[in-house]
């Protein structure tokens, strides 16, 4: 006599009862899954894995794959990929019409991020709106941790290498650090970067403020 999986459990799929149903896979079995849809499968696939959901878990993998590299339904990109794609290819790629602003000045993308989506993504977070794009706090180093952040189009304006700083303004900014206020605020309120603010603490610029 044949065992009965009836009330067995394969996966996400648990056996109602046996559909007189024969081939080469014998007997076939009608099973709920746990999303709530029936599936009638043959013994040989549930004893073998080869099925464990009536499709539920197939699409949701798809789904989780597409998620880690960046895609959405309908297979479009996420704001965050495009923008870790496109920082990457202007670091790398001479043909960009940017590259001779990135990649020949020798700015370059970090090491755990090359390959790595969700470490980037990790990293900066969602975009804030879509008057964001990705921006290096230090324009003379490379996308790497602790050095990209989201801002608008203004913030980068004020981010710029063109920024000057003068002796009254960075005065102001050691006097404010001394009061206790963060480097970042102070990097936003100036419109330098955080590193600026670092040297000018340490009396590496503007030694004499």
């Amino acid at each position: 006599m044949k065992h009965s999986h009836e009330g067995d459990t394969f996966g996400r799929l648990t056996v109602i009862s046996m559909v007189k149903k024969t081939g080469k896979r014998g007997v076939w079995w009608l099973c709920l899954c746990a999303c709530g849809n029936t599936k009638t499968v043959s013994g040989y696939s549930l004893r073998t894995s080869r099925t464990r959901s009536c499709g539920c878990l197939r699409r949701e993998l798809a789904s989780a794959r597409a998620t880690i590299h960046g895609a959405v339904s309908g297979g479009k990109w996420t704001p965050e990929y495009r923008a870790w794609v496109s920082l990457k290819t202007r670091c790398k790629y001479a043909h960009r019409k940017d590259f001779k602003w990135y990649g020949a000045r020798g700015i370059t993308v970090c090491p755990e991020w090359q390959n790595d989506f969700a470490a980037f993504l990790k990293e900066i977070g969602p975009r804030p709106s879509p008057k964001h794009s990705v921006d290096r706090i230090n324009n003379d180093t490379g996308y790497e941790p602790g050095n990209v952040r989201w801002a608008t189009a203004l913030e980068q304006r004020h981010n710029t290498r063109t920024i000057k700083l003068t002796l009254e303004k960075a005065r102001e900014i050691k006097a404010r650090l001394a009061g206790g206020e963060p480097r970042r605020l102070l990097a936003a309120a100036f419109g330098v970067s955080h590193y600026t603010i670092g040297e000018i603490d340490r009396g590496e610029r503007w030694a004499s403020a």
